[in-house]
Formats: C-alpha cells, sequence, structure tokens
C-alpha cells in the first residue's frame, strides 16, 4: 500500500473575505423562486395513516402508511415472521 499524493490547486487555496452573494458563482445562477400557479397536486403526506393501520406501542401513534407499505413488502420477503405488523 503507497501513500497516494494528490495536488492542490491553487485556485482551491486562495482565500478571500468575499461573501458566497457576492460571488460569481451566486451571480451565475437564478436567486429566486417563483411558485407555480397551476394546481399541481400537492405530494402526499409522508405521515398519513389510514384508520385501520395498528398503533405503534413506543408512540401510541397508528404506523402511516409508509411505514405499512415497508411492512408489506417485509412481510413478502419474510412470510413467517409473526413480529412484523399487519
Amino acid at each position: 500500500m503507497g501513500v497516494v499524493v494528490v495536488p492542490l490547486l491553487p485556485d482551491l487555496l486562495e482565500v478571500n473575505d468575499e461573501s458566497i452573494f457576492d460571488s460569481s458563482f451566486y451571480k451565475s445562477g437564478k436567486g429566486e423562486y417563483i411558485e407555480s400557479d397551476k394546481g399541481e397536486p400537492k405530494e402526499a403526506d409522508p405521515n398519513a395513516a389510514d384508520a385501520d393501520n395498528p398503533v405503534n406501542p413506543q408512540t401510541n401513534k397508528p404506523y402511516t402508511n409508509e411505514e405499512m407499505e415497508r411492512f408489506s413488502q417485509l412481510r413478502e420477503r419474510f412470510p413467517d415472521n409473526s413480529l412484523i405488523p399487519k
């Protein structure tokens, strides 16, 4: 095993007091965000839970639909595991 020496580029070592907001990097891009007025559907809430989801004993809240989907994938891989919530 040898030692790998990586040469440092002089530009990367240059230190200045310029803020990122004053830099050419920042000025080259768009510095604004405009939300679309189109009625695009919002992403599903990752914390959404159906009424029939079992309750998590650690939080006393129902498991989320996302967690239930992961449990169903685990049940497919481990069909005889009785510890996976149904």
